[in-house]
């Protein structure tokens, strides 16, 4: 059986930010009017300016786009840096260690509420 739920592509997702600016519509007839539910609406509207930097980068209307840039995201690129570069070296990398690399980053960027997780 096919899902009901339905994701707004960029472009859509444009459009219906253009739709609430123009003609000043509440969220409940945004979620109406495009076929989706009103806490996609929300979202969209609270990520507005990182969907329309998407939309000026790529301009990929069938792209579909979550935007999920967290606290972490910095230790995960950092992170995976440096699991690239000890891989290459032949060095083993465990989970353990990562972990132990992970806590170390975060650590050194500051971050009190990072904890290091086996996902």
């Amino acid at each position: 059986m096919a899902s009901k739920r339905k994701r707004l592509n960029l472009k859509e997702k444009i459009d219906v930010l253009e739709v609430a600016e123009k003609e000043k519509l509440n969220v409940r007839s945004l979620a109406e009017r495009s076929h989706v539910g009103i806490t996609q609406i929300n979202e969209l509207l609270k990520g507005k300016e990182g969907i329309r930097k998407t939309w000026v980068l790529n301009s990929n209307e069938n792209l579909k786009f979550r935007e999920l840039k967290t606290e972490t995201s910095e230790i995960d690129e950092v992170l995976m840096k440096w699991f690239r570069s000890a891989r290459a070296n032949n060095v083993p990398v465990s989970g353990v260690l990562l972990q132990e690399k992970a806590r170390e980053l975060g650590e050194s960027l500051g971050l009190e509420t990072f904890m290091d997780s086996n996902g």
